[in-house]
């Protein structure tokens, strides 16, 4: 059985997360605005870094602190529901929900007595 690593974890979850993005925005049946595809592409890229987070590098799964996993994993479908109201206010501020579980991940082994 072969572990999974974070790099090859996270490209599959960025390629999972750009269809899924893609359903909530429609942008396998509409044309959208010009901004949305770097919007669409950006989230994607994001939701896959934060779910590389939770793979350990010799394997495995990486827990840290609970209360900051839980914002972690909150942020990928508060994202979707924002991007879903198709505005660039509402891009913007899903952006901003995504690094904030991203920086609160990447941090919380650190700031957290959590043993791992």
């Amino acid at each position: 059985m072969t572990r999974l690593r974070p790099l090859p974890a996270g490209l599959a979850a960025a390629i999972v997360a750009l269809a899924g993005y893609g359903l909530a925005l429609s942008g396998f049946t509409h044309s959208l605005s010009w901004w949305w595809y770097p919007v669409w592409l950006g989230s994607a890229a994001l939701a896959g870094w934060l779910a590389s987070t939770y793979v350990a590098p010799e394997g495995g799964v990486k827990r840290g602190c609970s209360q900051c996993s839980q914002i972690a994993i909150v942020a990928v479908p508060v994202s979707v529901a924002l991007l879903a109201h198709a505005s660039l206010s509402a891009a913007v501020v899903s952006f901003g929900v995504l690094g904030f579980g991203l920086v609160q991940r990447t941090l919380s082994p650190n700031a957290c007595g959590v043993p791992r």
